[in-house]
Formats: structure tokens, sequence, C-alpha cells
């Protein structure tokens, strides 16, 4: 064999090899929304904690469904948080300074996901958060995970505000 069929076999061998290593893995994502309510307040300028209720999750069952399994999960981010306030209709997110997101899972510490500072005053009744980047895995794979949602207000409220929190994962795993 001549030195260009070494190379073209070895550049042959090495992309066969590196499609197997691609097609042992998968990526989806999981969908969770949680709701959750603002209540009125004339205090600004002061970090308050809102605790919505815990979310199950439906991780083991998003994982089988892409022929996956807790054990082979590589990673999972969140990759985006959305806030929408579903009433009163009217109500934008103007009324906050900044907002952050943690999470927590029984045995776990809790971690900064998402957040949001130097909110606009043009902000519609949709907020997009930014990921943390945190790496979510331990936190996904539980049964159920708690939010903490942390708000510091520019101005009062003077009624309740009720929101929901969409939040979509991405996970990389080996497929079974």
């Amino acid at each position: 064999m001549n030195i260009r069929n070494t190379f073209l076999f070895v550049g042959l061998a090495l992309v066969i090899f590196s499609c197997k290593q691609t097609d042992d893995l998968t990526s989806f994502r999981i969908n969770n929304t949680v709701d959750f309510t603002i209540p009125a307040s004339s205090i600004v300028n002061v970090p308050t904690a809102i605790n919505p209720p815990s979310v199950a999750s439906s991780s083991d069952q998003e994982f089988d469904d892409n022929n996956t399994n807790s054990d082979l999960v590589k990673d999972i981010r969140l990759e985006t948080a959305i806030l929408t306030i579903k009433s009163p209709a009217s109500q934008s997110w103007n009324f906050l300074k900044t907002i952050e997101v943690y999470i927590s899972a029984e045995g776990l510490d809790e971690i900064l996901i998402a957040e949001k500072q130097n909110i606009p005053t043009d902000v519609g009744n949709q907020l997009e958060l930014e990921s943390t980047g945190a790496v979510l895995d331990e936190y996904i794979k539980k049964s159920s995970y708690s939010l903490r949602i942390l708000t510091e207000r520019n101005s009062e409220t003077t009624q309740e505000i009720e929101a929901e929190a969409a939040l979509t994962f991405k996970v990389r795993a080996d497929l079974i």
C-alpha cells in the first residue's frame, strides 16, 4: 500500500469512527412549566423571595421516550427560561428591577440557574431570562425539584400577579 492509500484508509476509518460516536449520542429537550403568584407589595428596592410549588419531573419518561436512561445522561443545562404574566392582562414585567431563579432538590444545594438584571421599562408581559449554564443533571433526574424566585422591585404593585415560568432543559445522553 502506498502512502496515499494509507492516508485515505486512515481518514476513512476516522470518519466512520466519529460518525459511530455521534450516532451513540442523543440530544433532546425537556419542557416544564410552573405557575406562581407574585403578591401585591409597596416594598421596593428590597429582595423578595417567591416559592412556587415543587415541579414534578417527567425526566424518566422523557429519557425512555428518547432511548436513554438517567445513567446514560452526559449533560443537562437550562436552555431557555421564559416568564409570562397571565393576569392581570395589562401588567408588564417593568415593575421589576432584577429577577433570579434558583433550583434545589432533595440532597442537593440550591444553585442559580437563570437571571435578568436591569429589566428594561419597555418590557412586555413576557420576560426571557439568561441561563447561567449550570450543570443540572442531578436536579432534573430527581422525581421533583423546587424553584425559588428572588425579585427586586423598582415600583409597587397594587394587585397580585399570576405568572408562569416555562423552562426548557437541553439533555445530552448516550443511547441505550
